[in-house]
């Protein structure tokens, strides 16, 4: 995603000056980029250095992410510890670039105490839902002019096909849906949207077309079954099969047998 910080870190003060609730701007991989007030309430931030307590929050997050960019559309939710939040997904030529959220917010009759009996604090304002739909309904609308005012744009940096060098480079070895995500510097859930989006595959799916592909092209290079074997990491030779005739619709020996013939042709 590109930027115009400045612009950016004006439009959000002023979205927070006039609805009164946090407001941030995360990338298409639910990472944060900017938000205001920099700093979370007091109860957020208290609560969040417990590791289990930040787990939930992200988990919560991502989920609410996850569901906006399915529906395209605002998606209010609680999170786990009671507080309202509103995920709104930012679209450009038709493609989820990144997301505005806004929270933490209680609803008019809700207790300022959460399950646990824990204070959430002055901090914390309650809002009628009339109100939660008309900050909503105005987050959308800003959605739409940042993409419009070129404040943010599509990142140019193509992590598709980063992953794609990526696989292709490491195929001899026991690659993981983790080395993936830590080489492009995402999440595992934000590698599992990336490879289902743009390549319409899970990323297991992914890897195993890519493993047939290098083993067809060896295949015609005159390599022994074993030297692809081991240059695919497939440890199991007969999953390796199994494997080869589900994506060619060929065992390995009628595929060698149709590439000599095509040998044989050309000569």
């Amino acid at each position: 995603m590109l930027i115009s910080k400045d612009t950016l870190n004006i439009f959000l003060r002023n979205f927070h000056v006039i609805a009164g609730v946090r407001i941030g701007l995360y990338d298409e991989w639910y990472r944060e980029i900017a938000v205001y007030p920099t700093t979370m309430c007091d109860y957020c931030n208290t609560h969040r250095k417990a590791p289990a307590f930040d787990q939930l929050c992200q988990a919560s997050d991502a989920k609410a992410f996850e569901t906006a960019t399915n529906t395209r559309l605002p998606y209010i939710y609680q999170c786990h510890a009671g507080l309202y939040e509103s995920v709104y997904p930012i679209v450009s030529d038709g493609v989820v670039i990144g997301f505005l959220m806004i929270g933490q917010f209680l609803g008019e009759g809700d207790s300022s105490k959460d399950r646990n009996g824990v204070d959430y604090g002055n901090e914390i304002q309650k809002l009628s839902m009339d109100k939660v739909r008309a900050i909503v309904s105005i987050m959308t609308i800003c959605a739409e002019y940042l993409c419009f005012s070129k404040t943010i744009s599509i990142r140019r940096t193509n992590d598709a096909e980063r992953a794609k060098e990526f696989i292709r480079e490491n195929l001899g070895t026991a690659l993981t849906v983790q080395h993936i995500a830590d080489a492009l510097g995402i999440s595992r859930t934000a590698t599992h949207t990336l490879f289902r989006k743009n390549f319409g595959k899970s990323v297991t799916e992914y890897i195993n077309c890519e493993k047939i592909e290098l083993a067809k092209k060896m295949i015609a290079e005159s390599h022994t079954t074993a030297e692809i074997i081991e240059a695919t990491h497939i440890s199991d030779p007969n999953y390796f099969y199994r494997m080869f005739k589900k994506h060619t619709g060929m065992s390995v020996s009628e595929y060698k047998a149709l590439e000599r013939s095509r040998f044989s042709t050309i000569v």
